[in-house]
């Protein structure tokens, strides 16, 4: 039976109940194969026997909640899955998804679906259905079938490049638009973080250079290179993200939150400087307001979670006098400028 829940104020959900030693999973896939995506229930759960009144009718009450639970955790083993993987936890507002978590059992629904599938074609240039994803929910299952029967693309993976190579085809429109427009704060991401507590300054700046190094997207300069626009990697020890710690202590009231207000409208020259600044404002020894900076050029909203995840685990072992003990990205933006457009001279010149 199927009935729909409303576990959440406003969110509506069918979920599936069934008896006996059937697996949901394949009850789930099943249904999804012979009835409409907006009729398939998002979860089925397995009961010893359907709860009944003192009438004898079915109480719907007593049904339990799904569960949506991660499970075990399997990392992504292929750069097509780390992105999946980071596509599901956004749009599930998950810190981190397993290759072998069902979208479904985590607790997407039919609109969380639409939401997924639009990322992922716009993040990967694929031509998926949403039906695929009720066929393949996990991501293990959907990583083999992007872009199958698509457009022909081949499979992202980390390249031999060039010190130099084309702009995506989101980044092209930014930067034209900042040869238009000039330096502006339109499209930076800034985030302004209060921290109570211990604080050693220190180690955050070092891990903001580890987050940095990390990261090629993040320490990356525009220049026009005979008129046309090219990104360029800088290296990690050139790369500066103006880190300042100021004390602010006797500041008068109004004056943190101007210069606040000041460090997130910075106007970055991409030409010139990498896409990324931070600076702490000290109010007392406990007490700290980080601000980050990000030109939209370098980040986008799928791209926070996994920085404040690096951060996090970077500040940790700088704390302890470590760097953090990550293994290397299994693709950088970079290569997925060049996998987004292998046509171009520079694209084919590196694959030949």
């Amino acid at each position: 039976m199927v009935i729909a829940r409303e576990d959440r104020p406003g969110d509506k959900r069918l979920v599936g109940y069934i008896t006996g030693s059937a697996d949901p999973v394949e009850v789930r896939q099943k249904l999804a194969q012979r009835l409409p995506e907006y009729m398939v229930p998002v979860a089925v759960v397995v009961i010893d026997a359907l709860p009944l009144t003192i009438n004898g009718k079915l109480d719907t009450r007593a049904l339990p909640a799904p569960e949506y639970s991660t499970g075990n955790y399997r990392a992504p083993a292929t750069p097509t899955e780390e992105i999946l993987a980071g596509i599901y936890a956004q749009v599930l507002a998950l810190e981190r998804v397993s290759v072998d978590d069902s979208f479904f059992d985590l607790g997407g629904d039919s609109l969380a679906v639409m939401r997924l599938v639009a990322a992922v074609n716009n993040s990967l240039g694929a031509d998926l259905a949403v039906r695929t994803v009720f066929e393949a929910p996990t991501v293990a299952q959907l990583a083999p079938r992007i872009g199958a029967g698509g457009g022909g693309l081949a499979p992202l993976r980390p390249v031999e490049r060039p010190a130099v190579v084309p702009l995506s085809f989101a980044q092209s429109r930014l930067w034209f638009l900042e040869q238009l427009q000039g330096p502006s704060p339109v499209y930076n991401l800034a985030v302004a973080l209060r921290l109570g507590g211990a604080l050693d300054a220190g180690a955050l700046g070092a891990a903001l250079g580890d987050v940095v190094a990390r990261h090629e997207s993040l320490r990356t300069v525009f220049p026009a290179v005979d008129g046309v626009a090219r990104q360029v990697v800088v290296s990690a020890e050139w790369a500066d993200i103006g880190w300042q710690v100021v004390d602010v202590a006797g500041w008068p009231p109004g004056r943190l939150q101007e210069s606040i207000e000041q460090a997130a409208h910075h106007s970055f020259d991409l030409a010139a400087e990498i896409p990324l600044r931070a600076g702490l404002f000290r109010l007392a020894d406990d007490e700290h307001v980080l601000v980050v900076v990000v030109h939209h050029i370098a980040a986008d909203g799928w791209s926070i979670t996994p920085l404040v995840r690096d951060l996090g685990l970077a500040y940790g072992a700088r704390c302890t006098g470590r760097v953090p003990d990550w293994d290397p990205l299994p693709v950088q933006y970079a290569d997925y400028t060049l996998w987004q457009a292998p046509s171009s001279v520079i694209s084919m010149t590196v694959r030949a």
